[in-house]
């Protein structure tokens, strides 16, 4: 598991394959390839994030598909 700045970067998918994975796999033979498994409490911060990052979107169009939305209380 990757931790500290690792954790939360968005290149640990990237770091993870390209890095660990090309150097376990030198090293030892058997290792065919690796995978990110995340904690429950990560799996959860992810789906939460992309709730919020959806709900952003969707805020941002509805005030580009009426420009006075941005005066108006939600």
């Amino acid at each position: 598991m990757l931790k500290g700045s690792c954790r939360g970067c968005s290149s640990s998918t990237v770091t993870l394959k390209s890095g660990i994975e090309r150097m376990l796999t030198h090293y030892i033979p058997e290792v065919k390839s690796i995978e990110q498994v995340l904690d429950p409490e990560e799996a959860i911060a992810q789906d939460e994030f992309s709730k919020f990052e959806k709900r952003l979107a969707e805020k941002e169009a509805q005030k580009e598909s009426n420009p006075m939305a941005q005066y108006m209380s939600p």
